[in-house]
């Protein structure tokens, strides 16, 4: 049995391995005289009756107090009172009721102080994501009323939403991203505040925080609303303001294309539809504004391989189909072209080439230097040459034999 979460096929015997791993540890801090609930997200998705694949627990035990109740921890963020607790090869976030202040930043806390439930839920971000449960007595303690705006299909802060905002501007980004996500609208006063702060988004908020929110976005398949939500704040602008970004009615038509990328496409590739006319050197420049993995890059640069691929050589073609991500490119390449016979040309070809590219993967040419040198050859640059040559002879016209080839060499040399 299967269950969709947050746009990924999750095993429903995954799913309740991680809920009964947390409710082991909700347990057994309140068997040690403790408060312990789940926190945030799962109760949210509980309420609205969705699976949700991971748990995160509140309570009053210090991180000190938890880690010496549990066998296994990884004391993640003791500054901030987190402790990752393992049970049954599970990982659960275990944070310590606190209260916040002294924003400095417009990110990080300078006082964390340890609080109750009650007055934990008041520091989250949004109602629908402040309400805990009990496993045990599987009782919901909803002091934000949350449960009232999941019924009203709201997204909306917890208590002054500028206050929320400053403490961490990346909250705004982030009521965009829920509000896609659930199809619920923003709350006038919440979304008022959104736009009196969207241009003070940096420098308080990192990058690399805001790309893992449009990465979200890509994994639950709600980027193209979201992204529109960003642009109608403000937000998109702040965000893109060293680069050519789509007028509103024009980012709309590019982000339709969305729909026709693979589920694999990294998110980065996603966001060159935002732009105009980004060529190799400006999409780049986004790729390192993002601080993207060198993956990343590395692929974006493959990419740009595939324009024109249909009039390359069978040598050029066997190198793009030689990369991991060759079925994800011919997709996007079929985008980027806007050629209705891009897949199935490539399909065929890829058929046509296999064993030349299985010898590129497994890095086995037909035609090795021991093979030249035993021909009376010599080490060095011209080998090399060759050795290119020999491989473009192969494959072009489909040769199987080294003897062919060679025969070939003998002639073009």
């Amino acid at each position: 049995m299967e269950s969709i979460v947050k746009g990924k096929l999750i095993s429903y015997t995954k799913l309740m391995k991680a809920y009964f791993a947390a409710k082991k540890i909700v347990q057994r801090l309140q068997q040690a005289g403790f408060t312990a609930y789940f926190a945030g997200g799962w109760v949210r998705d509980h309420i609205l009756g969705k699976d949700a694949d991971d748990v995160d627990i509140g309570t009053d035990a210090t991180p000190e107090q938890t880690m010496k109740l549990f066998e296994k921890t990884i004391p993640v963020g003791i500054n901030f009172s987190i402790v990752i607790v393992v049970v049954d090869d599970i990982h659960c976030e275990v944070a310590t009721f606190r209260t916040e202040s002294g924003y400095e930043d417009g990110r990080r806390p300078t006082k964390v102080i340890h609080a109750t439930a009650k007055e934990d839920a008041k520091r989250r971000d949004f109602t629908i994501n402040g309400m805990f449960f009990d496993p045990i007595k599987e009782e919901i303690y909803d002091y934000v009323n949350g449960q009232q705006d999941l019924k009203k299909e709201i997204i909306a802060a917890i208590g002054n939403p500028h206050e929320r905002f400053k403490e961490d501007r990346l909250r705004m980004i982030r009521a965009c991203r829920y509000s896609a996500r659930f199809n619920f609208p923003i709350e006038k006063k919440t979304e008022e505040a959104i736009r009196v702060h969207a241009k003070e988004l940096f420098p308080a908020v990192a990058i690399e925080r805001v790309y893992d929110e449009f990465k979200k976005m890509t994994r639950e398949h709600h980027l193209f609303e979201a992204a529109l939500l960003m642009y109608d704040f403000g937000l998109l602008q702040v965000v893109f303001k060293d680069f050519n970004l789509c007028d509103f009615e024009t980012l709309k038509d590019h982000l339709r294309n969305l729909s026709k990328y693979p589920d694999e496409t990294y998110p980065i590739i996603f966001l060159f539809e935002m732009c105009e006319n980004l060529n190799l050197k400006e999409k780049l420049r986004l790729c390192r504004y993002f601080k993207v993995s060198s993956k990343e890059m590395k692929y974006t640069e493959e990419l740009e391989k595939w324009i024109g691929s249909i009039n390359y050589t069978d040598y050029q073609l066997v190198d793009l189909y030689a990369h991991p991500k060759v079925s994800c490119s011919i997709q996007i390449g079929s985008i980027y072209a806007n050629d209705p016979n891009f897949v199935s040309f490539h399909k065929k070809k890829q058929k046509d080439l296999e064993a030349h590219i299985q010898r590129k993967i497994n890095k086995t040419p037909l035609i090795t230097s021991n093979d030249l040198l035993a021909k009376g050859m010599k080490p060095g640059k011209e080998l090399g040459k060759i050795l290119k040559k020999a491989e473009e002879i192969c494959i072009n016209e489909n040769l199987s034999s080294k003897d062919d080839v060679l025969a070939r060499l003998k002639l073009e040399h």
